[in-house]
Order: C-alpha cells, then structure tokens, then sequence
C-alpha cells in the first residue's frame, strides 16, 4: 500500500492567528484519518505548498493530495495552484501528486453551512 499524504493548502494571512488555526485544523484531521496530514499556505505563512510537499515525500509519501482550504473559485484556484502542483509533479515525477477541488466545490461543503445554520438556529 502505498503511504500517503493530505495537505491542506490555506491562502495564508499576516494575522497571527491564521497560521495556529490552520495547524490545529491538520492536527485534528489527522487524528481521524490514516494518513500524513501536513498544512501548507499559498503565501505569506509557511510551510509553502512547495515545501510541504518535499516534507512528505522526505517522510515517504508516494501520493499527495493537496486540498485548497478555498470557498470561492478565482484565480488562485484555477491558475495558481494548477501550476504549483503541475511544477511539484515535474520536481518529483515518481510522486503520484493531487490536486483535489477547492472545498467550496464539494457537495459535503453545503452540509457544512446547514448544520452551521441550523445550530443558530435557522
């Protein structure tokens, strides 16, 4: 079976608190899932994508999805990070690397905002 990795790719930010959330939230993915779970940012924070990914296959990860912690569709989605991966892939073709959709674009993500709504009240 071949070891596999999940990051999850955050935007970044200069708040301060960004980079603990997005840590915490691997930390708490990972617990429930078998698999590496690392976090990566798009800019400004680090790890960058480029360097989760050389962390993982360091660790032996064979496949590695990459999830964008992203709602909305734009520029970062449909260029930038195609190009990140597609750059990771030629850096390490004996890598399986993935990009999966943003999580604005999976069905599960509308449960999300229901069961949100509804624990308000709505």
């Amino acid at each position: 079976m071949a070891m596999k990795a999940l990051i999850l790719l955050a935007h970044g930010s200069r708040h301060p608190a960004t980079p603990e959330e997005v840590a915490a939230l691997a930390l708490a993915v990972a617990a429930t899932i078998q698999c590496n779970v690392r976090h990566a940012f798009l800019e400004i924070n680090h790890p960058t994508l480029s360097e989760a990914i050389a962390q993982a296959i360091a660790e032996g990860a064979e496949l590695v999805n990459v999830l964008p912690l992203f709602v909305n569709t734009g520029n970062h989605v449909v260029r930038d990070l195609p190009q990140l991966v597609a750059d990771a892939r030629e850096q390490y073709p004996h890598v399986e690397i993935v990009l999966l959709r943003h999580v604005g674009a999976h069905p599960a993500y509308t449960a999300v905002i229901e069961t949100i709504a509804r624990e308000a009240g709505h």
